[in-house]
Formats: structure tokens, sequence, C-alpha cells
């Protein structure tokens, strides 16, 4: 570790060009087998510290709207095995009928565990509860659309009900979603990011503020928009866009580091067990890392 404790040595040794993963772009049986262990011990950790928890957030960022997506994600990882998307729902069945109102985000607000419970529902074979928590999300849209106070980031913002509304698309289908008001809520955001940097004499198209200052980062700012902006089909059905993050070497090597969670020194996050802070996070990393080819960040990329 450095002296100022942000940076770690690197222990790793250099690349030498040896395949990593197979043809159908999963990581090879050795690799492969170095990883398994560290997701099963992470796992037990993780539901030990659950069972502690009294905390009823249940955003996907912190809260235990995150610890069902992990459990989704392990159904499609590993085997699809029906306990883990089980446990999925058993983790944020309650929270559907409690959702609060007050953000409309996917990874802070209701959107993101209507979008998800939709999902989970219908591969449960719910079809009305799905479609129940569809309706529900859709409603949100003109609110979401008209509300001048509402930002256009992904945490709070506009960008990131948009990626709720996308994330039912891609999973359950391009009818489950009326194009009309995923489109709504595009030009929205679109309109709001032109007007200020009009406003503002920018010499770029698009520009937004979160707080009164200018971002350009993922949660808050510009990159984050225009991510889920370019994810949003064109009317001919083609993406405008997508930025997909693939470096064979570095992930492993830093997913058989992450393997020793706990053990660097690491400040110990507020949120120790949750998606986006802590523990969870690391056990999704580590289960995306199994099969690269098909990895993404939650609530950044489809």
């Amino acid at each position: 570790m450095s002296i100022d404790g942000r940076a770690f040595a690197n222990k790793f040794v250099v690349y030498d060009g040896k395949p990593l993963v197979g043809e159908g772009g999963k990581l090879l049986a050795g690799h492969e087998e170095l990883l398994q262990p560290h997701i099963d011990r992470l796992l037990k950790k993780l539901y030990t510290g659950l069972n502690d928890d009294t905390d009823t957030n249940y955003s996907m960022y912190t809260g235990i709207g995150g610890i069902a997506y992990l459990h989704w994600h392990m159904y499609h990882k590993l085997g699809k095995d029906p306990k883990y998307l089980g446990q999925a729902y058993g983790y944020i069945k309650h929270h559907l009928r409690h959702l609060k109102g007050r953000r409309v985000t996917f990874l802070c607000g209701d959107a993101g565990p209507l979008a998800l419970g939709a999902v989970i529902c219908s591969e449960m074979g719910k079809a009305d509860k799905a479609q129940d928590l569809v309706k529900r999300l859709e409603a949100m849209h003109e609110d979401v659309c008209s509300d001048r106070n509402l930002p256009d980031e992904i945490l709070f913002g506009r960008s990131g009900y948009l990626f709720a509304l996308l994330f039912v698309q891609r999973h359950l289908g391009d009818e489950k979603i009326d194009n009309s008001v995923i489109y709504k809520v595009f030009q929205s955001v679109i309109d709001r990011g032109r007007g200020l940097s009009r406003e503002e004499g920018f010499s770029h198209p698009l520009m937004y503020r979160w707080h009164d200052r200018y971002y350009l980062g993922a949660a808050h700012g510009l990159a984050g928009i225009l991510n889920i902006l370019m994810q949003v089909p064109d009317p001919t059905g083609k993406l405008i866009g997508k930025i997909r993050w693939y470096r064979q070497y570095l992930y492993l090597q830093f997913a058989q580091w992450c393997g020793d969670y706990g053990k660097h020194g690491c400040r110990t996050p507020d949120t120790p067990f949750s998606l986006f802070e802590g523990m969870a996070g690391t056990i999704y990393f580590l289960i995306d890392i199994l099969d690269p080819s098909k990895s993404h960040f939650p609530a950044f990329e489809l």
C-alpha cells in the first residue's frame, strides 16, 4: 500500500500471452477453479451479515434490491438453479408492496425494484404479477418527464429511470414496454441537455448539471447520461451504440485480488454488504468473470 493508503503494490506476474478463455468466451477450467471457492466463501459471509442487518433500504445501490439483483444474476450465470431465482424474489417481494415514491431511478428509486421484480416474476411464471409491475413502472413516466426539478443523471434522475424501462425491454421483449414511453423520456433528456448547452454557450450539443455543477462522470455526469442514451434503440431497431469493457488478463488478476476481500486493509464502506459499496458487488464481479464475454456493469449496460 502507498503512503497515503490509496494504492496497493502490484505483485502479479506479467501476462505471458497464454489464452485465458475458451472459444465460447468462458474462462478456461483452471482459472474458473481459482474463483469459485472465493465466491462460495464470500456468499456465506454475505448471508451472515444480512441476517444481522435491519436496514429497510430497498434500493439497488446500497439496499436489499441490490441483493435481489445479485441473486437474479447468480441464477443466470450459475446454471439457472431455481433456488437463486426464488431467493431473488424473496428479497424483493415485500418491498414491492411498500415503495415510497420519493425517487424514480433504477439504482436509487422505485423503478429498480419494479423493473427487476417484473423480470423475476416473469421468469417464475407469475405473468399477471409481472404485468402489474410493468404498468406501475410505465405509469411513472409522466411525472419523470414533467418534473422540472428532477435531474437527468443516473443515480437520481431521468437517465436512471430510462435504464429501468430499457432493462425490462431487454429481458422481457420489446413489446413489454411501450416504445412511445421510452422515446418520450429519451426526448426529454435530449431536450434538457440541448437547452442547457445553448443557455450556457457550450460548443457541444448536450450539457447537464447536478446541483448547479457540471459533472463528467458516470454517477452524476455526462458520461453516465450519454451511456444510457446510446442504448436506446433507434426507429429502425438498431442500437445507437454500446460501451463494453473487456480486458481479460487485467480483470482476472483483479478478480483474484478481490478474492481476498477484507484482507487488504480497505476502509469498511457504510453499507458493507451492498451491491455498489460492499461485498455483494465483489461477488457479482467474480461471477461475471467466469464468463467475461457476457459481463456487464449493472444499471449501466444491458
